[in-house]
């Protein structure tokens, strides 16, 4: 577990990040991993002195299986209420599929990514979920600690803004597998030229700190490498025109 902000800790599993809110008497998830994760998450909270036993939330950035693959599981041990935006809460309870971009209008090798990663078994759905939106003040979680919509990667993706600390949650509204900040992947994404304005709204947010759910976060001048995405961020924008 890597300490990002002031009770702001990050879990790496594998290739996808869950992070934890809180202290160790009082702690909240934001995602849930991918599906049989659940072993190292515990292990991982527990040697930094967290028990799932003071688990109080789970916030969900978008209905993705990657990132709530042990959910069900975790509210099997700790029932906790969950949150996420009104358009991924359909995908969680199960009543719809993860909304993605039409196979046949992606390159081909988007193509056979796509397929490759929707052949994934589909994680447990969960009874019910609260919903966040834009604006919201999440103060029960961390002081001031504001939801903000950042669509494009998926219908409802959300991210959290800690003020205090400058600290951006941003789930996959950007990506840094690669160790640079990147637009998310256009294989799973279902508007880039949504997710193209929702990074643009990130890097004119002055971040100094950004967590994604998949790559390192940045821990001091975040928004030094988000100024590079001006160009990418452009590009993307006249590329997509008036289309999805």
């Amino acid at each position: 577990m890597q300490k990002v902000a002031e009770r702001v800790f990050v879990v790496p599993l594998g290739y996808v990040n869950v992070v934890v809110l809180g202290e160790r008497e009082k702690f909240s998830l934001v995602d849930a991993g991918i599906p049989g994760s659940l072993k190292r998450l515990e292990q991982q909270l527990n040697r930094a002195g967290f028990e799932l036993q003071n688990l109080q939330s789970v916030l969900i950035t978008h209905a993705h299986p990657d990132h709530y693959g042990v959910l069900a599981e975790l509210l099997n041990r700790k029932k906790v209420p969950v949150y996420a935006h009104p358009r991924e809460i359909p995908v969680l309870l199960g009543q719809e599929k993860a909304a993605l971009p039409p196979r046949e209008t992606l390159p081909l090798g988007q193509q056979i990514l796509q397929r490759i990663i929707t052949s994934m078994k589909r994680p447990p759905t969960i009874p019910e979920a609260q919903p966040i939106v834009e604006g919201q003040v999440l103060q029960d979680i961390l002081p001031g600690m504001t939801v903000i919509e950042l669509p494009g990667h998926a219908p409802g993706q959300v991210g959290f803004w800690i003020p205090s600390s400058r600290t951006l949650i941003a789930g996959d509204a950007l990506m840094r597998g690669s160790g640079k900040c990147k637009l998310p992947l256009q294989a799973l994404t279902v508007s880039m030229r949504d997710a193209a304005r929702s990074a643009q709204r990130i890097v004119d947010l002055d971040v100094e700190r950004l967590i994604v759910g998949h790559g390192k976060p940045i821990l001091e001048k975040a928004h030094q490498e988000l100024h590079e995405l001006e160009m990418p961020i452009q590009r993307q924008l006249a590329l997509a025109g008036g289309s999805r």
